[in-house]
């Protein structure tokens, strides 16, 4: 075998060294997905609305499908809505209600549960229990249920602006979270923050920003609808409003579908001025509304029709002339 260049031994050797990097790095995180897919935690979403005094147990699935034995430490962490008004959350440092936590226990048979082991194949049914007395005033609690794995990191500041505010969860695993919201119940301060779509649209479908701000101190649900009127005000659509959980003093874009930014109509041929109604049911005696305008003006084909109908009228002329002429 001929001598190598040593310059040609070191990008080979670097070849080398780059794809063993990236095959290790790709095992690693195959097997960290494997390990977080190998845990199921069911219900992922608990929602309770109640009046004082009540007492509640709730089940809590967690089962171990991989063919290893897992140590999870539980935690119960507060949290808030969070800043992008999509249904995320913020967990916090410091408990807001520090002695209403003592209300909730997470339990094991009779014993306050903060760690569990399962072996391949367990699960395992701890029990939820929320008990709260008749005197507690009107109250909204949000919070997760954690399951951390025991060489998981534990919750590390967010940024520096909410360093003494909020925490998130690196690699966390699973989350059960847990709506409160205790009465006695008030009218709820709701109003349409945000309702509006483009003006000038040159065909269909049309997207509508909805964004609702609650400023109460429970949680609503709203529910409803966008009607559509065209130029002779009749209405020709009805869009549905996804209902989505607003919690307490926070403000959330709603949608009509998971994962977007926007309420769609999907209707592509259109022309003219239109107006656009939402309205929202906050309770069953309570509904909220606002309304946009917006115009859709096909460029293109109103060009071409308008062109065409001048061309037909110099050829009319033209032939009417030469024939008065002739």
């Amino acid at each position: 075998m001929k001598n190598q260049n040593p310059i040609t031994k070191l990008l080979i050797s670097t070849f080398w060294i780059v794809v063993f990097n990236f095959a290790f790095l790709a095992f690693s995180l195959e097997t960290a997905r494997a390990e977080s897919s190998n845990i199921r935690l069911s219900p992922t979403l608990i929602k309770i609305t109640a009046e004082p005094p009540f007492e509640k147990e709730l089940p809590i699935l967690i089962e171990n499908l991989g063919d290893d034995t897992v140590n999870l430490n539980i935690e119960i962490k507060p949290f808030e809505a969070g800043r992008e008004e999509k249904g995320d959350i913020k967990y916090l440092i410091e408990d807001p209600n520090p002695s209403f936590k003592r209300n909730i226990r997470l339990l094991d048979a009779d014993f306050v549960a903060n760690k569990i082991t399962l072996s391949p194949k367990e699960n395992k049914t701890l029990n939820l229990k929320i008990v709260v007395p008749d005197n507690q005033e009107s109250i909204d609690y949000y919070f997760s249920i954690i399951l951390l794995s025991q060489n998981d990191p534990v919750f590390e500041p967010v940024d520096e602006d909410e360093l003494k505010t909020a925490y998130s969860i690196n690699q966390i695993g699973l989350a059960t979270n847990v709506l409160l919201s205790v009465g006695p119940f008030t009218t709820p301060s709701v109003e349409i923050e945000e309702f509006k779509t483009t003006n000038n649209f040159e065909s269909g479908p049309i997207p509508f920003t909805l964004r609702v701000t609650n400023r109460g101190i429970n949680m609503i649900y709203p529910k409803g609808f966008i009607f559509v009127k065209n130029m002779f005000g009749q209405t020709i659509a009805k869009i549905p409003v996804r209902p989505e959980n607003i919690l307490a003093d926070s403000t959330r874009r709603l949608t009509d579908q998971p994962q977007t930014d926007s309420i769609l109509w999907n209707e592509r041929i259109l022309f003219g001025i239109y107006t656009a109604e939402v309205r929202l049911d906050i309770t069953e005696t309570q509904t909220i509304s606002a309304l946009t305008k917006f115009s859709v003006m096909p460029v293109k084909p109103t060009g071409i029709a308008l062109l065409s109908l001048i061309v037909v009228i110099f050829i009319y002329k033209r032939v009417r002339k030469k024939m008065e002429n002739g």
